[in-house]
């Protein structure tokens, strides 16, 4: 009889100990899910932030000093260490190599 309650408690312990990891692995996974979310929506928003930057100088056909070339080489580090991908280092470099009309 002893064996057969010492059984029940234990299974009832894995079987309690199996939930809290099921109930852990889905709100972990549910917290990496949104994270990656978050990851993604930044990424867009500094695409665009890059983009729109530096579509204006390649407009302009310079920067005006050092301190734009710094502000979108700022915006450039973060988005390419979330992954951003290769369309924005193209349009990095063809700025990176405008005219600073402050150094003449």
């Amino acid at each position: 009889m002893t064996e057969f309650i010492v059984q029940n408690i234990m299974t009832l312990v894995f079987s309690a100990v199996g939930a809290a990891l099921g109930i852990a692995y889905k709100r972990l996974s549910k917290r990496m899910e949104q994270q990656e979310h978050l990851k993604d929506g930044m990424v867009t928003v500094l695409h665009h932030m890059l983009y729109d930057t530096c579509k204006h100088h390649l407009r302009k056909g310079f920067l005006d000093d050092m301190d734009e070339l710094k502000e979108i080489e700022y915006i450039y580090n973060a988005y390419h260490s979330l992954g951003g991908n290769g369309t924005g280092t193209e349009i990095y470099n063809r700025v990176k190599k405008l005219e600073i009309k402050e150094e003449k």
